[in-house]
């Protein structure tokens, strides 16, 4: 799986297309007037190749500001979160929409971690329920995720099958990628496909910034 987050000034659907189908270009290994992007009745978006023959990517999109977050993978289901850590009255949030237990923990930790650590819950929430398909719906905040969450950018198993990581993509940032499939290895490349560490951000050979790819 990848995941790439790239500018984006406006929550631009125009933007957003031309990502997905620069992404599935990429992993299907054809033209990009090759690729159609269309949506699943849930509203997922799916890519392929025109007239709908050849391998599907899978792929999820997530805005924060001025950024736009894409995760594309062809072995199974993605989910991707990114959230600026921007967000007043985490107390109050999270005791009506988080698991108590959650909550509890929220509240015990240090006053000036407690934003990002707000943040590491809420995205991980967010990209699983996407890499299931069922987004926030069914009280999908209240989803528990493990505690404390794991922030090196390494994938380990969750709940419901899935595996999920934290990335860096930059400072002030909190980005969740979810897999619906084992992921035993996560890397950044940079132009010269030379594997960087895994908290760095690089430029990969086509127009899209690689944040991450799992093996």
């Amino acid at each position: 799986m990848h995941a790439w987050v790239v500018a984006c000034p406006h929550r631009s659907r125009a933007e957003a297309r031309r990502l997905l189908v620069e992404a599935g270009a990429r992993l299907l290994e054809v033209e990009v007037r090759q690729v159609v992007v269309s949506r699943e009745p849930t509203g997922q978006p799916v890519v392929r190749t025109a007239g709908g023959s050849g391998a599907r990517v899978w792929v999820s999109l997530s805005y924060g500001p001025g950024l736009l977050a894409v995760a594309a993978s062809l072995a199974g289901p993605v989910g991707i979160d990114l959230e600026g850590e921007t967000r007043p009255e985490i107390s109050r949030l999270a005791k009506r929409w988080f698991d108590p237990v959650e909550a509890d923990w929220l509240r015990e930790r240090p006053a000036a971690d407690r934003p990002r650590d707000f943040l590491l819950l809420w995205t991980a929430k967010e990209a699983l329920g996407k890499a299931l398909g069922v987004g926030l719906r069914d009280a999908g905040l209240r989803r528990r995720v493990p505690l404390p969450p794991v922030a090196d950018g390494s994938f380990h198993p969750v709940p419901d099958g899935l595996w999920l990581a934290h990335p860096a993509p930059h400072p002030g940032w909190v980005l969740a990628v979810a897999s619906g499939v084992p992921v035993s290895a996560l890397v950044v490349q940079d132009e010269g496909d030379h594997v960087v560490p895994a908290r760095s951000t690089a430029r990969s050979r086509t127009s899209l910034p690689v944040v991450v790819r799992g093996n």
